[in-house]
């Protein structure tokens, strides 16, 4: 099966929107226990059985492990701590950061330029800069259920892979990540499977 094969078919397009679409909303704001419940349900759909030993079946299965052990009201709390922080965050969220070590620099600028040539608009409830990765891996969520594969490739060739990697480390190696770290290995995983698909250097 080819990747334009497989980005087609209709499990994988499924599958596809169900990560990112769970990431997006894991990583936009202290989860509530409706958020929890439904990643719980992903995990065990996700999880495999039997002997399947592949990175992201291992990630799920640690996730879900973390999900079953730690209550949502702490996986709030971990959030806020992680995100949040007293005088600072532990873990930078936005995409400039990881590219230029700063926030609100050129990366946002093209990145803004790059939803304006799509029609995409920030939604007027939202604060965060576009380069949050929740809102990143939404237009993910949002370019994959159009079906416009063209579209998907460029913007994770510009806008994801360069970075979210980083972040995703970052967020692993956290010091007061809990339930967030296998989160983190999750999103690792599952970006870097779709790295191969796309044909982009790992």
């Amino acid at each position: 099966m080819t990747v334009t094969d497989a980005f087609v078919d209709d499990t994988v397009v499924q599958a596809r929107v169900e990560h990112y679409a769970m990431f997006s909303a894991l990583l936009a704001e202290p989860p509530s226990a409706e958020l929890m419940e439904a990643a719980k349900r992903l995990a065990a759909h996700y999880g495999g059985s039997g002997d399947e030993t592949t990175r992201l079946v291992t990630a799920w299965r640690q996730f879900a492990q973390a999900l079953e052990t730690q209550p949502p009201a702490v996986w709030a709390e971990e959030y806020e701590r992680l995100f949040y922080g007293v005088s600072r965050p532990e873990v930078i969220p936005y995409g400039s950061f990881y590219l230029t070590g700063f926030m609100m620099e050129e990366p946002l600028a093209e990145l803004r330029s790059w939803w304006a040539e799509k029609g995409l608009h920030r939604r007027a409830e939202i604060s965060e800069p576009e380069d949050h990765i929740a809102a990143v891996l939404e237009v993910m969520t949002h370019l994959i259920a159009l079906r416009d594969e063209s579209a998907q490739r460029d913007f994770f060739v510009r806008f994801v892979w360069p970075w979210a990697g980083r972040f995703a480390t970052a967020l692993a190696e956290a010091p007061n990540a809990g339930g967030y770290r296998a989160l983190a290995e999750l999103l690792d995983a599952f970006l870097t499977l779709e790295a191969f698909y796309w044909e982009v250097e790992v």
